[in-house]
């Protein structure tokens, strides 16, 4: 009986050894396909890193371009600018049309730019827009002229001596602000012969400006 029980455990100990063993080569062809899987995983991640980098290259290389075209502009432009710059100085008299007098008859985009700014630089310069031209002082004419020269550069003193076209539109913007008021009754009625003493006596700023610029008349 003893050998009988010996062996019937042999045989149950036979048993479980078999069912604990693997198929043959099962484990090693899951580690070969994983492996395989994360070589894939890398080779993507290869490719998009190198994707990356090349985009990054041609973008170093285009901003590259850029700069060095704009400082080819940039060195040009002074040499452009000055040679294309015709003076253009103010008509004697006081019939001509100012817009075409400045080059700007096809370009009325510019031309109300310009107007605008001049208005307002004259209220930053703190101006009183009752006053005539010759009562205001140099040093505010002056804030008036940079200004409007700073913000556009076709107005520059080699194309309009003593800026005279920013001084054209300022009196035609006191004279109508002037009018503007005596229509309200917000300023007394215009005195002829006392503009004309005024001009007379005028200060020696006053007698600096274009003689063809006679702001006080025109509010008639």
């Amino acid at each position: 009986m003893a050998g009988k029980k010996s062996r019937g455990g042999s045989n149950r100990g036979n048993s479980g050894s078999a069912q604990a063993q693997a198929p043959p080569g099962s484990a090693s062809s899951n580690e070969l396909g994983e492996l395989r899987a994360e070589l894939e995983r890398l080779r993507q991640a290869a490719a998009e890193a190198q994707a990356q980098v090349a985009e990054a290259q041609a973008a170093a290389d285009e901003a590259r371009a850029q700069a060095q075209a704009a400082q080819v502009i940039a060195a040009a432009q002074p040499l452009v600018t000055q040679s294309q710059v015709v003076p253009l100085p103010r008509p004697h008299g006081q019939t001509f049309n100012v817009q075409s007098a400045m080059g700007l008859e096809d370009d009325d985009e510019l031309y109300g730019s310009i107007q605008r700014t001049v208005r307002r630089a004259v209220v930053q310069a703190g101006i009183d827009l009752h006053s005539s031209l010759r009562a205001i002082p140099p040093e505010k004419l002056a804030a008036v002229y940079k200004k409007v020269r700073d913000t556009h550069p076709y107005m520059d003193r080699r194309r309009f001596p003593s800026d005279w076209p920013t001084l054209d539109l300022m009196k035609q913007y006191l004279r109508n602000h002037r009018k503007y008021s005596r229509k309200k009754g917000r300023l007394g009625p215009y005195n002829g012969a006392a503009g004309r003493a005024n001009r007379a006596g005028g200060t020696r700023h006053g007698a600096a400006l274009s003689g063809d610029i006679d702001d006080d008349g025109a509010d008639e």
